[in-house]
């Protein structure tokens, strides 16, 4: 296996050369770990509008219909302003499955007017058997540059389910390893992985492994980490291609000290984290003796929800009654149950209820934003740690507050952050809110549906619904990428990393972060002077 180190791609890639002509559009599908990788790129070049993508499941192509959506996207690509040129940059799994590329060509080429042409990448292409030309040599048959591609942009890909996982799992001694082809590294290398984030692989494949599968591989590198690395756990972390050829963990785990999580690649990394930290839960090896002296953190990874230090003041009042705090993924288990468990985010909740039914532990769901709520947050923690079965949630649900502001807020993110924030607003006198979170896939739509005040929230699933939500609201809060797509309104940015990775990162960042209330508190200013002016 080898490492993973956050950073830069310093070679000149493929795309970058096709790039260089303002009529070509590279069309993108696979799973979410081939579109952020293109997608970072892009982004880092100023390239977004020559960029589009295609939503996929592991479905599209079990179930044999991804050349059909591939089909329908050249379609629909064909019919933007200035497109001449439309380059499907082909992934792993459709050069797998063996779409028939030089149809694709000949017919999509004729019925769309653009020159249509498949671009082999990744390490199947250089072990697949045909005459596939090189981006240059498929630059040097194209016809002079007449046009130019328009502005218009894509929402960001999600992060994926496998990125964070492995940006949740940071237990001493613990190694992530990604059963995954090369190529799929990247979108960690240069967005989805914290600068800072060690011990994290992805596993050398060889030819015979797409044909034969990769436990034989997965195997012996594993055994090989083990003895040359001295890591005392091993979490093996799936992505598109080993889920679609059938990966059997049964074969490659022998002991108790390796684990295997089945993400498939095409979940985003809420669903990922979610399901991650269920099956630890459920495999935990808590007795049935008295509860430990600490509190269970769920749902944290550092780029769903911000540098740590934003807790500190909730850490400090955990720890003044006694209480030890520790983080899911970062912090050893434990044999005794939790005395509480708070969960941070949307990704801790399947979690945190599978603990509350099963071992009778109480459950906390608040990110307690400005003074209110954190007073109301301390009472709650002080009431309910060490009890029994008992849910209690940061929702809106006084009516009584008298409005103040007559401004319209929409709050995009995680359903727990944005409640969070639309609380503290509406305790302002702030009393048009609206949440909303992006459907990626069904499954997360049912974790955000769990979510306190789900009725609140709606959900978007493309760009086109998303500014339909933000069409009436004067200000809107949320991912700059995200903000890139809305157009013409007061942005306050809210960097999210399922959007926009670690670009934003800061040990101060998150829903509780220093900058977000510097921000908050800047808004709420900025409306105060407002009424002020409208009144003289």
């Amino acid at each position: 296996m080898k490492e993973i180190c956050a950073g830069a791609a310093g070679e000149e890639l493929a795309m970058d050369k096709f790039w260089g002509r303002k009529d070509v559009l590279l069309l993108v599908p696979g799973s979410l770990p081939c579109l952020r990788g293109v997608y970072s790129h892009a982004l880092k070049l100023g390239k977004l509008h020559q960029f589009r993508y295609i939503r996929m499941t592991n479905d599209s192509y079990v179930l044999g219909t991804a050349e059909k959506l591939i089909r329908d996207e050249i379609r629909r690509s064909a019919l933007r302003k200035g497109v001449k040129i439309i380059i499907l940059y082909l992934s792993c799994l459709d050069i797998l499955i063996r779409i028939d590329f030089k149809d694709i060509e000949t017919k999509m080429s004729k019925e769309t007017g653009c020159i249509v042409k498949c671009f082999f990448r990744g390490p199947l292409a250089k072990t697949d058997q045909g005459d596939h030309l090189s981006a240059e040599e498929l630059l040097d048959v194209f016809p002079l540059e007449e046009l130019e591609i328009d502005d218009e942009e894509d929402l960001p890909p999600p992060m994926s389910d496998a990125a964070g996982i492995s940006d949740w799992l940071r237990a001493d001694g613990y190694a992530n390893a990604l059963i995954t082809p090369a190529g799929c590294r990247s979108c960690l290398r240069d967005m989805d992985m914290e600068m800072g984030q060690r011990h994290v692989y992805y596993t050398e494949t060889k030819g015979a492994d797409y044909i034969f599968g990769f436990e034989d591989t997965v195997e012996k590198q594993t055994e090989t980490i083990y003895r040359e690395k001295k890591y005392a756990h091993v979490g093996l972390i799936g992505s598109a291609v080993p889920s679609f050829m059938g990966f059997d963990e049964a074969g490659v785990i022998r002991d108790e000290r390796t684990v295997y999580f089945p993400s498939d690649g095409f979940h985003d990394a809420v669903s990922g984290v979610s399901m991650a930290q269920l099956m630890t839960v459920k495999e935990s090896s808590f007795s049935d003796r008295a509860k430990g002296k600490y509190v269970e953190v769920l749902g944290y990874s550092p780029l769903l929800c911000g540098g740590q230090k934003q807790y500190a003041h909730c850490l400090s009042f955990i720890k003044s009654l006694g209480y030890e705090v520790l983080f899911s993924g970062q912090s050893p288990e434990r044999n005794e149950r939790p005395s509480l468990v708070w969960v941070v985010s949307s990704a801790g909740i399947m979690a945190g209820e599978w603990i509350r039914d099963t071992w009778n532990v109480p459950l906390l769901i608040s990110v307690p934003v400005g003074d209110h709520a954190f007073s109301t947050w301390k009472k709650n923690v002080a009431e309910m740690i060490g009890g029994t079965k008992e849910t209690r949630t940061l929702q809106i649900h006084n009516n009584m507050v008298p409005m103040r502001y007559e401004e319209r807020m929409i709050f995009v993110g995680d359903p727990l952050h944005t409640m969070a924030m639309a609380h503290y607003f509406w305790h302002e006198g702030v009393r048009n809110v609206c949440l909303a979170a992006y459907g990626w896939t069904k499954e997360v739509e049912r974790i955000y549906q769990r979510a306190p005040g789900s009725e609140r929230i709606q959900i978007f699933r493309d760009k086109e619904e998303l500014r339909a939500l933000c069409e009436d609201k004067d200000i809107v809060v949320a991912d700059p990428l995200l903000a890139r797509v809305i157009e013409k309104k007061r942005i306050v940015p809210f960097p999210w990393g399922l959007f926009s990775g670690r670009m934003m990162l800061t040990e101060e960042s998150g829903a509780l972060g220093i900058r977000m209330e510097k921000l908050l508190k800047h808004c709420l200013a900025a409306m105060d002077r407002y009424r002020k002016e409208k009144k003289t």
